[in-house]
């Protein structure tokens, strides 16, 4: 009898982990398809902005790991991976994520397509928790604020001139969002100095702008 009482409850221990490691399998595979979903809404908006860029709805996204000496500039404490955009085979342009911790409510999350000469292509905020009305005016549903950095780079903007209008630079703040404002063009300014660090690695091959410095 008590070997019978022992086997039954090694039979519902058996079950019980098998239960708990099923949940949890279904767990890790519900997020990573939540992920996968969420990546291709994010970069759903600039595929279509390097479609017209280089004339091709053929473009295709190949991910690479953002090496680790790069993470700090780009806000990461851990592995995070940019996209080459590849048009006929041959790389085009980066989309480069990148996260500040300087916004008015946190964190700000963007990413930065820039083409291979340097350029921007587009940039976009992927989650923010700013104020409404105010400093979510840097989401492009709600504002064209964002679209002051297309056609920017490191070479056709000095670097003491990536900042708001009020400090000297280039760009305008959104009202009564500074602190959100400067948060996104310091970050937006990073993205391109990483780009200008590892372009060489990432393409295998010098562009037009490191023959010109």
């Amino acid at each position: 009898m008590q070997n019978r009482f022992r086997g039954d409850r090694i039979c519902i221990l058996m079950f019980i982990i098998s239960a708990i490691a099923l949940l949890f399998w279904i767990n890790i595979s519900t997020e990573k398809q939540i992920e996968a979903s969420y990546k291709r809404s994010i970069q759903a908006p600039l595929l279509n902005i390097l479609g017209q860029v280089f004339k091709s709805d053929s473009i295709e996204l190949n991910p690479y790991p953002i090496p680790k000496k790069f993470w700090p500039l780009l806000g990461f404490e851990n592995q995070h991976y940019l996209n080459i955009a590849y048009q006929n085979s041959e790389a085009v342009a980066l989309i480069i994520p990148a996260t500040t911790q300087t916004g008015y409510s946190g964190e700000i999350k963007i990413i930065v397509a820039v083409s291979r000469d340097g350029q921007i292509i587009g940039v976009r905020i992927l989650k923010h928790s700013e104020t409404p009305g105010l400093g979510d005016k840097i989401d492009i549903s709600t504002d064209d604020w964002i679209l002051a950095f297309d056609g920017k780079s490191l070479s056709n903007t000095a670097e003491k001139s990536w900042t708001v209008r009020k400090d000297g630079g280039e760009f305008d703040q959104i009202s009564g969002a500074t602190i959100t404002s400067k948060s996104v063009i310091s970050k937006v300014f990073k993205a391109l100095k990483y780009f200008e660090q590892d372009k060489v690695h990432l393409f295998g091959q010098t562009t037009p702008e490191t023959d010109s410095l």
